[in-house]
């Protein structure tokens, strides 16, 4: 019969090892952990009966904006334009 003995450190090794895992085990012990919290009230809620009506449409965008089409108005002869016959945006 061959007898084998083991490295006295390594008995403390493993005794240590153990030690650890049973406090670890302890600690994740949930029954412990929801006896120490407080309980909580109930957070309060306001209630309304929902209703239809309408709603302004708004439309907020960072951009910029062109016109499709765009002209030039040059005159025929000589001189400077005083006045248009035309609103700006009208289909002729």
């Amino acid at each position: 019969m061959v007898r084998t003995t083991l490295d006295p450190r390594f008995g403390w090794f493993g005794f240590a090892v153990v030690l650890l895992g049973l406090l670890a085990t302890e600690g994740c012990n949930r029954s412990g952990v929801q006896a120490a919290a407080p309980a909580m009230p109930a957070p309060l809620v306001t209630v309304v009966k929902a209703t239809a009506q309408d709603v302004p449409k708004y439309l907020d965008e960072i951009g910029k904006n062109a016109a499709f089409e765009s002209v030039t108005v040059t005159p025929q002869v000589g001189g400077r334009i005083v006045e248009r016959h035309f609103q700006d945006g009208e289909n002729l």
